[in-house]
């Protein structure tokens, strides 16, 4: 059950990454993009969560409509919100990694993290 609702949860990040973004957001700096993006991510896997765990208890509350209302004082709330912050965390460095490759090229990325030596990023003047 664990594996279909990760899959579930890369699907609804993957479709949000399709959204478009606003013009505005587009000629903000990049941390704007990581922010939105990561905003979004959180929003559409929380909704998802939330219908999972009313999906999974509405036996207990009766229908599926009374399960939803009654999620948040449901004993597992606090797991639902431990779900959200760790797909939050990673989605936010997923965002971060993924301008990163935009500006530097995925080569160069990968250069920089199996090629350079430590030593070589710690000398590197900023010009």
């Amino acid at each position: 059950m664990a594996l279909i609702g990760a899959l579930i949860l890369a699907k609804v990040v993957l479709v949000i990454d399709h959204i478009p973004l606003s013009r505005w957001t587009r000629e903000q700096p990049a941390i704007y993009f990581v922010i939105f993006r990561t905003l979004f991510n959180i929003v559409g896997v929380f909704i998802v969560l939330l219908l999972e765990h009313a999906f999974k208890s509405r036996h207990e509350y009766g229908s599926f409509g009374s399960a939803l209302i009654n999620a948040f004082q449901h004993r597992d709330v606090y797991h639902m919100w431990a779900s959200v912050t760790v797909v939050s965390i990673a989605v936010f460095w997923f965002n971060v990694l993924f301008v990163l490759r935009k500006y530097l090229g995925e080569h160069e990325l990968s250069q920089l993290f199996f090629s350079t030596p430590m030593t070589s990023v710690l000398t590197k003047r900023i010009e």
